[in-house]
Formats: C-alpha cells, structure tokens, sequence
C-alpha cells in the first residue's frame, strides 16, 4: 500500500509513503512529481539503492510504467498494460446468469488482475 501527500498548492509534488519498499520489507519514504506531460514519477532512496519510475496513459485503455533501480544491481523494466475489454461474446456469457462459466467467461475471468488491468 502507498500515499501520496502532496506538498505544493497544486498537488503535482510531494511525498510518497509506501508501507514497504521494493528493496526492504520496511516502510519508506520518497518523492512523487507529476511531469509535463503529466506522468506519475515516483522516486525513492535507499540505503544501498534507489528506483525511479514513471506511469502515464496513453489512451483511457492503456498503461504504460518504466522502471529503474541502480545500486547493487541495476535494472531497467518497461511495462504494456491494457484493459481488459468486455466483447460481445464476454456479455452474452454474463447474461446467462450468475453460475454461467462459459469458455468467454472463463477466459474473461482469466485475463483481468485484481485491478480490473
């Protein structure tokens, strides 16, 4: 879990709480800016390391993250997320009833994470 405290009178800076950080099982704090573009940056330091990552919406259907860690070991991600769309054949399934488990419904069931990505 983690928050974001804004710190200016725009709410585009400010601090990140994060009950545990990606290098360590203890809470930690960093910083989060919005950019130009308004992407999500999110900072944070270590003591052996630190992470930079940037989130932004190219369209209401598309996420897209890249990440940095440099330290100990040094990594870069880019990650695609889409969302999961409902399709004429997904509705059909879901106007069955509530035990329908249709093949749409179960690849439907399959393809969507606990954020609805």
């Amino acid at each position: 879990m983690f928050g974001l405290i804004p710190t200016d009178p725009s709410g585009r800076v400010g601090l990140l709480l994060r009950d545990r950080g990606y290098a360590e099982t203890a809470p930690v704090a960093g910083h989060f800016r919005m950019d130009e573009r308004d992407g999500l940056l999110l900072t944070t330091a270590y003591e052996t390391m630190s992470s930079l990552e940037r989130f932004w919406f190219p369209n209401p259907n598309l996420r897209l993250r890249t990440s940095t860690v440099e330290g100990l070991s040094n990594t870069a991600s880019f990650c695609m997320e889409s969302r999961c769309l409902e399709s004429d054949s997904d509705r059909e399934t879901a106007d069955l009833g509530e035990g329908a488990t249709g093949p749409a419904e179960t690849r439907r069931r399959a393809l969507v994470s606990a954020f609805g990505w």
